[in-house]
């Protein structure tokens, strides 16, 4: 697939935090990681979080202080910007980026997406991406041809979070030991010290705490004063990046603020108090509590006791601990954000097809598999009914010419079986099949599936190098069923 740019628009302060940027990076990460450059417009606020960006190979452009202040001048920056790099989307992750600001960048004539909380303008740009749990399509005012990304199964995780959860499995504590509080970048009203001082009492002699206070924080000293006075353990953490997964799968417990930070905790399967520092947020904590997938307060509920006893309650209730986990397991947490990257590289669409599809198109399947190294599938191979086989069954198309397929049906209650994958032989090696996979794995996972499963010659090195990087692993060698002489590696992958 072609290599292309992309503009990001985004900021950090001791005011906004640092979670625009943050994920922001997670966005970047997938682009960049495919092969695409990524250049970003902000304004320097803090030289740590550009420094960060820097090492992640994004390319900085930086805009004057004065531009927060003027929304109109911010976007005819920008737009100059755009026009001097012509990237393929141009991406706004802000609350101030409103109508007219989306508007003036799609004038130059570039796409635009904007990654949004609220809800609370129209939309012209062509795609939005709300990654909250409270996202819904009919709170949206958008163009008839805009796209529509809700949810946190399109949430944009940060690597080290991926990374960190192939080889992670939450345990339940007999007894809460280990937690963690982090309050986001800013936390410009100290929240941290109000929960600090919640959590002086003898109940926390046995506990363990690590506080992690964020670059944009004005607040160490104060914070660092209160946790003197705190029973058992506690350590302050600054300048914390890429660890952030780390101390998840080491904490019992979180406190996390609303946002971003709360949608890694839970991607990790840790229980959380989540805290609303603005406004803006009490839609995300009347979410969770609906759900029942985190203990939400806003700040005040801090000052008047309820978190406090809530705290306490939950520290040694082993039961209500494991049952937020569980709860945690069943939500595909960023299951789906390759779709959103697939939007923006724009070359290939992932359709989940039906029998009468097939049968439309049967001509060009079998076409395809006479490329199939060892037999080829028939009409009747295609057209077989088999249980599932038409609900994760999928195409790559690009434009409407069918580039890649999966076949596959449900075995059991809990395993997607692949009978037969192929891409064409021009688009192998561009990641059409992890598109696939990864779409179909999303697919398995909301319907309470726990694995996928397929077979692989074990004389085709490539195709088991190909699997086992997408999280595949040998469960078995097994005789060939066919004519042919060869074994098979069965493989599976864990949802």
């Amino acid at each position: 697939m072609k290599a292309h740019d992309f503009l990001i628009r985004a900021d950090a302060s001791n005011q906004i935090g640092s979670g625009h940027i943050m994920r922001m990076i997670a966005l970047g990460q997938k682009l960049i990681s495919a092969g695409h450059t990524v250049h970003v417009f902000t304004i320097p606020h803090h030289q740590g979080l550009m420094g960060r960006l820097e090492s992640e190979g994004f390319i900085l452009h930086f805009g004057d202080k004065q531009l927060s202040r003027d929304v109109a001048g911010d976007a005819a920056a920008l737009l100059a910007v755009a026009k001097s790099i012509e990237p393929k989307w141009v991406i706004l992750d802000g609350y101030q980026y409103d109508t007219a600001y989306q508007n003036s960048i799609k004038s130059g004539g570039f796409k635009v997406l904007c990654l949004d909380d609220p809800a609370e303008y129209a939309f012209s740009a062509d795609a939005v991406l709300n990654q909250n749990f409270h996202a819904r399509p009919e709170r949206y005012r958008v163009g008839e041809t805009t796209r529509l990304f809700l949810g946190p199964r399109y949430a944009m995780l940060r690597k080290e979070f991926s990374e960190s959860r192939r080889s992670f499995q939450r345990q339940t504590p007999q007894k809460v030991e280990n937690i963690i509080v982090t309050l986001g970048g800013g936390d410009s009203e100290n929240v941290t010290g109000r929960i600090l001082s919640a959590l002086r009492d003898p109940r926390m002699r046995s506990a363990r705490l690590k506080v992690v206070i964020g670059s944009l924080n004005p607040h160490y000293a104060d914070v660092c004063r209160l946790a003197r006075d705190l029973p058992g353990t506690i350590e302050i953490l600054t300048n914390v990046t890429t660890e952030m997964a780390e101390l998840f799968q080491w904490a019992d417990l979180g406190i996390t603020a609303a946002g971003s930070t709360t949608l890694e905790a839970l991607f990790m399967e840790l229980p959380c108090f989540v805290i609303s520092l603005a406004a803006n947020q009490d839609s995300v904590l009347d979410e969770l509590r609906e759900k029942r997938i985190a203990f939400a307060f806003s700040s005040e509920m801090i000052a008047n006791g309820e978190f406090k006893a809530a705290f306490y309650n939950l520290l040694e209730d082993e039961a209500e601990h494991r049952a937020c986990v569980s709860r945690m397991r069943a939500l595909g947490i960023g299951g789906q954000a390759h779709e959103v990257v697939a939007r923006l590289v724009g070359d290939i669409e992932i359709r989940f097809i039906s029998r009468d599809y097939v049968i439309n198109n049967i001509e060009a399947f079998c076409d395809f598999s006479h490329n199939f190294l060892y037999s080829p599938w028939q009409a009747d191979n295609f057209l077989k009914d088999l249980p599932g086989k038409w609900k994760y069954s999928a195409v790559a198309l690009k434009g409407e010419r069918i580039v890649g397929f999966a076949f596959n049906s449900q075995k059991e209650s809990t395993t997607v079986y692949t009978h037969l994958l192929m891409i064409a032989e021009q688009y192998q090696g561009s990641g059409i099949g992890a598109f696939l996979t990864r779409s179909i794995a999303a697919k398995a996972r909301r319907n309470a599936i726990r694995r996928l499963r397929l077979r692989c010659p074990v004389d085709n090195k490539a195709a088991a190098d190909f699997y086992k990087s997408l999280g595949f692993a040998i469960e078995a060698v097994l005789d060939d069923e066919l004519s042919h002489p060869h074994q098979d590696y069965l493989l599976s992958k864990e949802l």
